[in-house]
């Protein structure tokens, strides 16, 4: 009986972990316009919710974007906006839907997501895979 109530409370310690993880990842999707619909630039018709994260799930190392997402407060700004995190030429605000910086929180995107803007994309140039792989 104290074997199965240890196994339990494990699993449900566990599933915790991955409730926290998702709730955050929620979180930090609504600080951004198209937060929850970001496209996977790896898998046609797929979406990137970890979009500050080199992960695709989210958690571990940021990407270029996530760096910069952190270092504004977490916060959409007209610089976060107007920078191109990825360096492919497309600002964030254009590759997230939101290409004049007039995007709120709480407020419907302009525009639907058309790239990710902490990946090189196109991914196959030889200027996005060296980026990328960096």
């Amino acid at each position: 009986m104290q074997k199965r109530s240890a196994l339990l409370l494990a699993v449900a310690a566990v599933a915790l972990c991955f409730v926290g993880e998702s709730q955050a990842r929620r979180t930090y999707q609504a600080r951004i316009p198209n937060g929850n619909s970001v496209p996977d630039p790896f898998t046609p018709g797929g979406t990137w919710p970890g979009v500050g994260h080199r992960s695709k799930e989210g958690a571990g190392m940021r990407n270029p974007f996530g760096i910069d997402f952190g270092l504004n407060n977490n916060a959409w700004t007209q610089g976060l906006c107007r920078a191109d995190s990825d360096q492919d030429g497309r600002s964030n605000g254009a590759e997230l839907g939101d290409p004049n910086c007039v995007w709120r929180v709480g407020t419907a995107p302009p525009q639907a997501a058309s790239g990710h803007p902490g990946v090189c994309e196109p991914v196959n140039t030889a200027h996005c895979r060296n980026i990328n792989n960096n």
